[in-house]
């Protein structure tokens, strides 16, 4: 029969495809009408005929519908694996702490939230979350290293360690950073320690100088002991006791 050798074309559209078909069952059910006229009767095998007809048109289309829907639930799950791909992608970039990357890679994966079953959608508004908590901190953590930095050009290094101090320790650094911090410190506090003797040599000559008489260069010299915030002195005896 010609109608069990017909098959959709990938390129037909649904409608275009229930068309053909019955096209070409009314041409067969035509000729052999005309057929069947001409000999003045309808035979039941004819009738048959027009009954498995009619059968197999319905089993195309039900089978086509099937076809649909199976074609569908491939896409939903096609679609859901790239989100989980990118919720993947983007958790291995988190731990790189590459935040800004990760974002990106979460936002791909919101694109197709529709496609995620509850559970991933929780999920992936909590990744969003996170990234942007650690893209905040990072944030922080440049500043605080970019102001240490202006500070020991300018010589305030307590000021400068107590802005590395604050970061030091933080979760979000990469380990270069927390290299490159941990030795900022040991260089700050080599330096501040030869400042500190530095300043107490100061303090002495000052203090020399004072009781000699000289209260001029001794006052030149408490003001840079005051200034610099790195000598302790008993009360009473703090350079900014003898500049009263």
């Amino acid at each position: 029969m010609r109608q069990a050798g017909l098959q959709r074309h990938p390129i037909l559209t649904d409608n275009l495809w229930k068309k053909l078909i019955w096209q070409d069952l009314l041409r067969l059910l035509g000729r052999r009408l005309m057929v069947n006229k001409m000999q003045f009767k309808i035979s039941k095998r004819f009738l048959l005929w027009v009954f498995v007809s009619i059968l197999l048109f319905l089993t195309f289309a039900l089978s086509k519908e099937a076809w649909s829907q199976d074609q569908q639930t491939d896409r939903q799950r096609i679609i859901r694996e790239v989100a989980q791909k990118w919720i993947e992608v983007g958790m291995e970039q988190y731990e790189r702490k590459l935040y800004e990357a990760a974002k990106r890679s979460f936002l791909r994966a919101q694109n197709y939230k529709e496609y995620l079953t509850a559970e991933q959608r929780e999920k992936l508004s909590e990744l969003l979350e996170k990234t942007h908590i650690a893209m905040l901190e990072r944030e922080r953590i440049l500043d605080h290293i970019q102001i240490a930095n202006k500070l020991v050009e300018q010589g305030q290094l307590i000021r400068a360690q107590a802005h590395l101090q604050k970061v030091k320790d933080s979760k979000y650094l990469t380990e270069q950073e927390r290299k490159q911090i941990a030795e900022g410190l040991e260089k700050l506090d080599q330096q501040l320690q030869q400042q500190k003797r530095e300043i107490a040599e100061l303090y002495n000559r000052s203090v020399e100088l004072y009781q000699a008489g000289q209260y001029e260069q001794a006052r030149q010299g408490f003001i840079k002991v005051a200034r610099s915030g790195l000598m302790i002195a008993p009360e009473g005896k703090t350079a900014e006791d003898y500049l009263v």
